[in-house]
């Protein structure tokens, strides 16, 4: 029997892995595709570790996570961390840029809030602002290797005894003081479950009497030529809410840009915009014209010089929430079984300290956060009696 098994192994699993196996239990992970794999939205080569948020709790958790992103640089000697800063655009009332001004303050961060011919004047060329739109500077954010990290996650998991099966998917939960998991290669029991699903959540949540509202789009990542290959290889990540959203849209939408770290004389501009998709078929490709068509006005608009059209284009699937926030609880009567989800676009940000959380709730320890806004009790009619087990 395990202390804990871990259902998915993407950025949340391997967190609360590596938080388990530090803690000495026997533990094995499950996931459904062959490692490393680009199936959900873990993968790729770089994200960013904002240092602000306007929900205090995750904010915290992301600057803990990020004290332990550099511990686990120094436990896997590897160069997984890079200084870069980010410039958030907000157009008026500035809602966004104001909140984490608020959050850097309390956390006494380095920052600046700059008027739109300021940013023009420090960053020459970096982006297009009009006038009566502002910046703020977060000077010290850094990115991550996310791909190196996963592998350093796994590799340190194996060392402390964790064990892995890939290419295993989970067909059954039976909960109770003993987990029995049955899946299309073998049955397991545990003391404890913890699920990190993703895009998966509703599969193997609804049989457990959980229904969060994951909302599930196929999200194409594009890389566009810099105008001089490495022009912008030291600029710093750019979140640009001061784009208008495309008629008819009603999701959150916003531009974002990054330097050019991943692929030489290609840097990666998108806007926030997907596709609603079942994650079991999201290659069976909706037509990309509207999404491109909308990429390229944003892009002619704010980084002129980037061509017409990307050089190259990646697909990846993305979860969301109906207030942006993730979910983050236990199964209800179910107190050694929890799960989280919904963190698509945030969660490497604050991803150890979401595993933590995780661990500390299968094993009843106090937690280290309060964690009522991540709770699904949130949502109304998201939790039923009428469990398959």
């Amino acid at each position: 029997m395990y202390d804990c098994i871990v259902v998915g192994a993407g950025i949340i699993g391997a967190c609360a892995a590596y938080d388990l196996v530090k803690k000495g239990k026997k533990i094995l992970v499950i996931d459904q595709f062959p490692l490393p794999h680009s199936r959900g939205s873990s993968h790729g080569p770089i994200r960013t570790l904002s240092l602000t948020h306007r929900n205090p709790t995750f904010e915290r958790m992301g600057l803990d996570s990020f004290s332990m992103w550099k511990h686990l640089e120094e436990e896997s000697n590897t160069k997984l961390l890079r200084k870069t800063g980010t410039i958030y655009i907000d157009k008026y009332p500035f809602s966004d840029i104001e909140a984490r001004e608020q959050s850097a303050i309390r956390n006494g961060l380095n920052y600046a809030m700059l008027s739109s011919s300021q940013v023009r004047q420090i960053f020459p060329g970096l982006i297009e602002i009009p006038e009566g739109q502002r910046g703020y500077y977060e000077k010290d954010t850094q990115t991550l290797k996310a791909d190196k990290a996963m592998a350093c996650l796994h590799e340190q998991i194996k060392v402390h005894g964790g064990t892995f099966h890939d290419e295993e998917k989970v067909e059954a939960v039976i909960p109770g003081s003993t987990v029995t998991i049955r899946t299309n290669k073998g049955t397991y029991t545990s003391r404890s479950l913890i699920l990190a699903p993703g895009s998966w959540a509703s599969q193997l949540l609804q049989p457990l009497g959980v229904n969060p509202p994951i909302r599930i789009s196929r999200a194409t990542v594009c890389y566009w030529k810099e105008p001089t290959p490495g022009l912008t290889k030291d600029d710093p990540v750019i979140l640009d809410r001061g784009v208008d959203r495309p008629k008819g849209l009603k999701e959150v939408f916003f531009g974002y840009a990054f330097p050019s770290d991943e692929y030489p004389g290609l840097r990666k501009i998108g806007v926030h915009y997907g596709t609603l998709t079942n994650p079991d078929v999201r290659d069976a490709c909706p037509d990309d014209k509207e999404f491109l068509e909308i990429l390229a006005d944003y892009v002619k608009s704010r980084f002129p010089g980037s061509g017409e059209r990307p050089s190259i284009m990646e697909s990846c699937i993305y979860s969301d929430t109906p207030d942006d926030g993730i979910i983050l609880d236990t199964i209800p009567h179910q107190s050694n079984i929890a799960f989280c989800c919904g963190l698509s676009g945030s969660g490497y940000r604050a991803s150890m300290m979401a595993g933590r959380l995780l661990t500390e709730l299968v094993f009843n320890e106090t937690l280290s956060y309060d964690i009522t806004s991540f709770r699904l009790s949130r949502f109304p009619g998201t939790t039923s009696t009428s469990a398959k087990y």
